[in-house]
């Protein structure tokens, strides 16, 4: 496959037309990283195209975990889609495939793909859900990047499963397997990334962000919120919901508070987080895209911690329509309650679309702002 040009793609034009606060370098960086991603997913198919492994029939069911591209338009009457990622599910839902946000551990597969993320412990746990749900004799199919540990993955996997074969080119690995005749259940359990318990309270599991521990960036922004924080509130990417937690427990003033977050296994576990303190307010969950789905609800406040990467590489476009949409979604005279890296370039944006533009804390790591509409 032919490299594109960074200075000419369709990537690099995409970006300078649409978020017009991502710098030139930014934006060249995500392209080489959108084509490696593009390529390692179109190689994850590569055992059928060199005729490796046979084509399913008709009557076949697949299934795969991680991907983001959507592989060839043959495969949407036998592939059904694993993913979390509220973007993901939307782009593969509107390709006609059958999406989904979890697997359905009743239903037998003929074979299965896996497409890796850079999060060891979700990769493993993906690997031995297939396990259980592939027919003994099926074939699971796994690949990605080598950056995200193809090779240390392929290494693991072995010590339980023999490798039937596998193939490397430019950036990627993709190995394949059958499902052995026998699969000790209790085995698999014993193998599984087990979720952490922290603070007595909050509970995460691998994929997530801030996996194991209280981001350190939030519990800043969660110092400034009982001066801020009133009335019909929103928390925009609220992860496993230490933010929601933290408003809940500090602001007197709260009438609703809604948690928006893309990623569905974080917005199930803050479901469960949430549920060890006793709400002053009715709280409402939605699994929702707050960069790309429109919201039909305005706020007094929203608070948010806005990511600045994807599953795979740094996008600092992210938080910055993360603060775009905050502005559409307050109501005049609306507060934003922000935390960011310092390094973040969020202040020209913040100051064309606000009326006040307040700096609460700025350290040597992060920088805590109010804005108001």
């Amino acid at each position: 496959m032919k490299k594109t040009n960074p200075k000419t793609s369709a990537v690099v034009k995409k970006q300078k037309n649409n978020l017009p606060f991502v710098t030139k370098q930014n934006a060249i960086l995500i392209t080489e990283w959108h084509f490696s991603l593009k390529e390692t997913h179109v190689f994850l198919f590569l055992p059928f195209e060199k005729h490796a492994l046979p084509l399913p029939d008709s009557s076949q069911s697949w299934l795969s975990f991680g991907l983001t591209e959507i592989p060839a338009q043959e495969w949407t009457k036998n592939l059904k889609v694993i993913t979390p990622w509220r973007q993901d599910f939307l782009k593969f839902s509107n390709a006609q495939f059958h999406c989904f946000p979890q697997v359905d551990k009743t239903f037998t597969y003929d074979g299965a793909f896996l497409h890796l993320s850079k999060y060891r412990g979700f990769n493993q746990n993906c690997f031995l859900d297939l396990l259980e749900c592939v027919k003994p004799g099926g074939w699971i199919v796994i690949g990605g990047n080598k950056t995200v540990g193809a090779a240390s993955m392929m290494k693991w996997v072995k010590t339980l499963v023999p490798i039937t074969d596998k193939l490397s080119k430019n950036h990627g690995l993709v190995f394949w397997l059958q499902v052995p005749q026998q699969i000790e259940k209790q085995s698999i359990a014993q193998l599984r990334s087990l979720p952490l318990t922290f603070e007595n309270k909050f509970q995460t599991t691998s994929g997530m962000f801030s996996h194991g521990r209280i981001d350190p960036g939030s519990a800043v922004l969660a110092l400034h919120m009982r001066k801020v924080i009133s009335g019909k509130t929103a928390d925009f990417g609220a992860g496993w919901g230490f933010l929601s937690y933290a408003a809940l427990e500090k602001s007197e003033k709260l009438t609703t508070l809604d948690l928006y977050e893309a990623d569905y296994n974080a917005l199930r576990a803050a479901k469960q987080n949430l549920k060890h303190i006793a709400a002053p307010c009715p709280i409402h969950f939605y699994w929702h895209d707050v960069v790309y789905e429109p919201i039909t609800n305005l706020y007094d406040t929203i608070v948010s911690n806005p990511p600045f990467h994807t599953q795979q590489t740094t996008d600092i476009s992210l938080g910055q329509h993360f603060i775009i949409n905050a502005a559409k979604y307050l109501r005049p005279g609306g507060k934003l309650l922000l935390v960011a890296n310092r390094h973040l370039p969020y202040e020209t944006v913040l100051k064309n679309i606000f009326r006040t533009v307040l700096i609460h804390e700025k350290n040597h790591s992060f920088k805590v702002i109010e804005a108001h509409r």
